[in-house]
C-alpha cells in the first residue's frame, strides 16, 4: 500500500509541478518533485515489508512444480 501511495503522490506532485510552472505539457523539469515523493513512498515502505514473514509471497512468486502441473 505505501508503494502505492508513493506512486499517487509522485504523480500528484507531477501534475502539480507543471501547473504551478505553467507549462502547457509535462517537461522534464517537472519530474523531480514527483521523483523525490516517489522515492520516499518506496522508503516509507522498508517498515512495514520488514516485519512481513522472510517467505511471504513464494506460493505466488515461485510455485512449486507439483502446484504448476496442477493448474
Amino acid at each position: 500500500m505505501s508503494l502505492g501511495v508513493g506512486v499517487v503522490g509522485g504523480g500528484y506532485a507531477l501534475e502539480i509541478t507543471r501547473l504551478l510552472n505553467g507549462h502547457p505539457h509535462v517537461m522534464s523539469s517537472d519530474f523531480w518533485p514527483a521523483l523525490l515523493i516517489a522515492g520516499f513512498g518506496s522508503i516509507g515502505s522498508i517498515p512495514i515489508t520488514r516485519r512481513l514473514p522472510h517467505d511471504a509471497g513464494d506460493e505466488i512468486a515461485r510455485p512449486t512444480l507439483s502446484e504448476v502441473v496442477s493448474h
